[in-house]
């Protein structure tokens, strides 16, 4: 799913305006994200690479929607648990 999409447009034009009450710059053009991170495998896979490489890591938890399938899989592979 296009998750900007789902971004109703009362709630960023809400933000728009909470940004510039409050004075907050524009994020410079080549500083911005391309898109958003978290839901596909080139993104999350890495990530949960970096997270599971922490021997102390027993969850991770993707806050941005169901992991790429293939990510749960490496995850409980090496035993953790995965949440969304």
């Amino acid at each position: 799913a296009d998750l900007k999409a789902m971004i109703p447009d009362h709630h960023r034009e809400f933000v728009q305006q909470l940004l510039a009450d409050h004075a907050v710059p524009e994020i410079p053009e080549e500083e911005k994200m391309r898109e958003l991170i978290g839901f596909g495998t080139a993104i999350a896979g890495p990530q949960a690479e970096i997270a599971l490489s922490h021997e102390k890591v027993a969850l991770l938890a993707n806050a941005l929607g169901t992991p790429p399938p293939d990510v749960i899989e490496d995850v409980h592979a090496k035993g953790k648990l995965i949440a969304a």
